[in-house]
């Protein structure tokens, strides 16, 4: 795992917590700068599946897309993308669109 994966579970508030909380399971890209979390989650009108946190290195920010999967044509739907977030935002935002929570 690299230094960049790393630095965005602790953020997130740590891969064992977050898996614990949401039965989400965690996949990291090939290049190592993004954080997928595969489960059904959010508010019922929602249901989310994915969950995708990449960093963008240029402006040392970090890029959050939430989506779901269309089971009629498999392909993905985004519901929401926020672009530019900082390191000490992620975990709230990702909660709120969820709605639940990473951590204790």
């Amino acid at each position: 795992m690299t230094p960049v994966v790393e630095t965005m579970l602790n953020q997130l508030g740590g891969a064992n917590k977050i898996s614990a909380m949401t039965g989400a399971t965690i996949a990291i890209d090939d290049n190592s700068t993004t954080l997928v979390f595969k489960r059904q989650v959010g508010r019922s009108g929602q249901k989310l599946t994915h969950l995708t946190v990449s960093y963008n290195a240029g402006l040392d920010l970090y890029d959050l897309k939430a989506t779901k999967l269309n089971k009629k044509t498999y392909e993905f739907d985004t519901v929401k993308k926020l672009n530019g977030l900082y390191g000490d935002q992620i975990k709230e935002i990702c909660q709120n669109i969820t709605g639940l929570y990473f951590t204790l």
